[in-house]
C-alpha cells in the first residue's frame, strides 16, 4: 500500500510538472507578443539618412508642428506626386530639422532638384494647416539640406 501511495504521489508530481512548464511557456509567449505588438513611438520608422532643416522660422510658429513634402518640379502638387516626406516634428525656437522618408516609409536617400512644401499645424491632432509654403526648385545633394524660411512663398 505504501508503494502504491508513493507511486501515486510521484505520478501526480509528473502530471503537474508539464502543466507548470506549459503555463510558463504560455506566459512568456504572451509577454513576448505583447511587447512586439506595441513598439515605442521612436521605433515606428527606420533610422533616417537625409534631413531638411528650415531656419529663420517666425517666432509665431514656435511650438507648432511642421511637415515637409518633396516632389519633382515637373509633377503636380503633393500629395499625389510625393517623392519624400517628413513625419510631424515640433518647431523649437526658429528652426526645425526633419528626417525624410519615401512612400514606403523607408529612409529616403535621393538627390536632385525638388520643390519643397512646408505645412505647419497647431498641434498633432489638427488636420488643417495654419501655414503652407513652397520653395522654388531646390537642389538636394547633402545628407542635411538647410533652407531659409524666406525661400518659401505662402500658398493660398
Amino acid at each position: 500500500m505504501v508503494y502504491y501511495k508513493y507511486r501515486s504521489e510521484k505520478g501526480m508530481f509528473f502530471m503537474k510538472k508539464p502543466f507548470k512548464i506549459l503555463g510558463i511557456i504560455a506566459l512568456a509567449a504572451v509577454t513576448g507578443f505583447s511587447m512586439t505588438a506595441c513598439p515605442d513611438d521612436k521605433d515606428d520608422l527606420p533610422k533616417p539618412e537625409f534631413f531638411i532643416t528650415v531656419t529663420d522660422i517666425p517666432s509665431t510658429y514656435n511650438g507648432k508642428y511642421g511637415v515637409i513634402i518633396l516632389y519633382t518640379p515637373a509633377s503636380s502638387e503633393p500629395p499625389s506626386a510625393l517623392t519624400a516626406y517628413s513625419p510631424m516634428e515640433k518647431i523649437k525656437g526658429t528652426s526645425i530639422k526633419v528626417p525624410l522618408y519615401n512612400k514606403k516609409d523607408d529612409p529616403w536617400s535621393g538627390s536632385g532638384i525638388y520643390r519643397i512644401t512646408i505645412l505647419i499645424f497647431e498641434n498633432t491632432a489638427t488636420e488643417t494647416w495654419t501655414y503652407a509654403g513652397v520653395t522654388p526648385e531646390t537642389s538636394i545633394t547633402e545628407k542635411t539640406t538647410a533652407i531659409a524660411w524666406n525661400s518659401f512663398s505662402q500658398r493660398p
